[in-house]
């Protein structure tokens, strides 16, 4: 390695670029490089087998533990860095001023050979290239700079890590600070500096969940992806819907820019809409017209047909955010859906007040087709035998299935006009979903029984039975046991259940 040749001017050769550990090195850097340097083993002492140790390219450096380092160097940025983590002012020859004033101490090689940004500043065409010169960081405190600085020189946050467990309180402040000392790292493109933040705020978001809507306004797509990703996750996530509960931290275009992906967060419609009446409860007192507004966009990413009627009415109408005509819509896709579903809301009973029944029953697994699908319940039953009634229809052939429970003994039965099926006896008067048996032995051609799933109109899994139900329908009839005679399409008022 050669001598590095002397250079009078304060302005570097044209062509070149001074290394950081060349520019007039300090006693301390001297110091360390005889620490870094391997014993001779000879008494002769060559001054200038010193100053090689001091000189390899900056360029070489960038990114502190880059494998292209050779031993000795690696041994000499290791010492260097030990040595300005622990050392006090005098060794410094670079200060960092923040907003608050305060000159944090560092050294110009470390700062350079870490960030290629820094290395320029220091090194090339700018005021900043003087010793001892004060650079201001504008944007961030002393605090954040001394994280800066003892990440720089030892590719760890360990004072970070030992100040926020100290402390409880300002917790708001110190996620603010670690995501400004992210955003630090891709300013001055130092590697690793944001990913060694997240690990902190992964940790702090598990603990304290609603932190996810603080950091998740504080992040940038582009400047600091990782973060915002981390808190993304956790807000989308059903196993921490308490994360959605510090939504008050949110800025406006951030809670929009939640809610426009409502239908991925794995939370039902009506938690997310009273989160954003929180929301607007709590900024509504700076200004009501930006508050609602705000509210108002974000409820257009809220599915409200899914939220139930008597919440529709009694929570979603009275959010003075709410635009009418969104909730109507709401209303009008729900009554489509029951009457599709089979809700007659023309029937003089219902006209009269009482409470609407439109229930049905899921049935599969049967061992003929034609028994699998939709039943809805008929009120009355068509015979005083019949405690209820579920009738399954054809609507292209005109035949007919019932489901029906006796009412004397309780016996629940699955049959057409001209025969039993299947049967299965429940201890209540519920419809049993499991143990269906055949109803006589030598049915062994319909095994294996069928299951029963009993739901209301307005249940979610009604839209994927009712799929199911058109999709089946035409092709009902069409089964092995097809080849009955088909007999009348009423159940006989005196027919005998079964005995089992």
């Amino acid at each position: 390695m050669m001598s590095p040749t002397p250079n009078n001017s304060n302005n570097p050769p044209s062509g070149s670029r001074p290394s950081a550990l060349t520019a007039a090195p300090s006693p301390a850097l001297v110091a360390a490089s005889s620490l870094a340097a391997p014993t001779q083993p000879n008494n002769n002492t060559n001054t200038n087998a010193s100053n090689d140790a001091l000189v390899f390219n900056s360029s070489t450096t960038t990114g502190v533990g880059s494998e292209t380092l050779q031993p000795l160097q690696r041994r000499l940025m290791k010492v260097l860095k030990e040595n300005v983590a622990n050392s006090q002012n005098s060794v410094a020859d670079v200060h960092l001023v923040g907003d608050d004033g305060i000159a944090v101490p560092a050294l110009r090689c470390i700062l350079s050979c870490t960030s290629p940004v820094f290395e320029r500043m220091l090194f090339g065409q700018f005021s900043e290239n003087k010793l001892h010169a004060h650079i201001p960081i504008p944007g961030v405190n002393s605090t954040v700079l001394k994280w800066l600085v003892e990440y720089c020189c030892s590719d760890a946050l360990i004072s970070f890590a030992n100040q926020l467990s100290e402390t409880d309180t300002h917790v708001t402040q110190q996620v603010t600070h670690a995501v400004l000392l992210a955003e630090l790292g891709d300013k001055y493109q130092i590697p690793g500096l944001e990913m060694a933040v997240v690990k902190f705020l992964k940790q702090w978001m598990k603990d304290d969940p609603p932190l996810a809507c603080i950091v998740f306004d504080l992040s940038h797509r582009d400047v600091t992806p990782l973060i915002r990703a981390a808190s993304w996750k956790l807000l989308l996530s059903s196993e921490q819907q308490s994360a959605l509960e510090g939504i008050t931290g949110l800025s406006a275009p951030r809670l929009v820019e939640l809610y426009q992906h409502a239908t991925q967060i794995q939370a039902s419609p009506l938690f997310l809409l009273e989160r954003l009446l929180e929301w607007y409860n709590h900024h509504k007192e700076e200004d009501d017209t930006a508050a609602t507004a705000t509210c108002r966009k974000a409820s257009t990413y809220i599915q409200l047909s899914a939220i139930d009627p008597v919440s529709l009415q009694t929570i979603v109408r009275r959010a003075p955010f709410m635009d009418p005509q969104h909730i109507l819509d709401a209303f009008m896709e729900q009554a489509l859906l029951a009457h599709n579903l089979g809700l007659d809301f023309s029937h003089t009973n219902y006209q009269q007040g009482e409470q609407p029944r439109c229930r049905h029953v899921l049935i599969q697994g049967a061992g003929i087709d034609k028994i699998n699908g939709i039943y809805v319940q008929d009120e009355p039953p068509i015979t005083a035998l019949i405690q209820q009634q579920f009738t399954k229809r054809n609507e292209s052939t005109g035949e007919q299935v019932f489901l029906v429970q006796g009412r004397e003994d309780g016996l629940w039965f699955i049959c057409d006009p001209a025969q039993y099926y299947y049967h299965c006896k429940s201890p209540v008067d519920v419809l049993p979903s499991t143990g269906w048996s055949v109803v006589s032995s030598s049915q062994t051609d319909i095994s294996p029984a069928p299951t029963c799933k009993f739901f209301f109109y307005h249940n979610p899994e009604a839209a994927a039975a009712l799929a199911l139900a058109n999709t089946t329908t035409g092709a009902d009839g069409a089964g092995k046991q097809e080849k009955k005679k088909k007999g009348d399409r009423k159940v006989a008022p005196n027919a005998a259940a079964p005995t089992s």
